[in-house]
């Protein structure tokens, strides 16, 4: 528990503050703040960190350690996939609300879904992104 609360707890503290509600208090202020609020979010990110002491326990474990390290690539490359799919359809929505100007939400029929179909159009084209010679 101390060590806990040497570290993990205030990463854990902050991440839990309801950025939105926070930047919703400050609706008057400039929308680069509002942004710079947003960012804050990624903290979450450093509880990544904590997948060392996983990956510790399964090495302890006597599991292949081809397995371990196939199954570690994988987890790494959906990762990675997910967070250029975040990226993509962020800036689809980025565009729409700045210049109003077409994307492939738009031109591919996706106005009108809900959030896990763009979710699944953009994971689909960044996985085939990925593993083919591209776009």
């Amino acid at each position: 528990v101390y060590h806990y609360l040497q570290f993990w707890f205030w990463i854990d503290l902050i991440s839990t503050i309801p950025f939105s509600v926070v930047g919703s208090w400050f609706a008057t202020a400039n929308v680069s703040v509002l942004r710079g609020i947003k960012l804050l979010r990624l903290l979450r990110i450093v509880k990544l960190f904590r997948f060392h002491k996983f990956d510790e326990t399964l090495q302890n474990l006597r599991v292949n350690q081809h397995v371990i390290s196939l199954v570690v690539l994988l987890l790494g490359i959906f990762f990675i996939a997910h967070l250029f799919a975040c990226g993509w359809h962020y800036m689809a929505l980025e565009k729409e609300q700045t210049t109003g100007g077409e994307t492939w939400v738009n031109e591919l029929g996706y106005a009108d879904k809900n959030v896990y179909d763009l979710y699944v159009a953009s994971l689909y084209y960044v996985m085939v992104t990925m593993m083919t010679v591209g776009d």
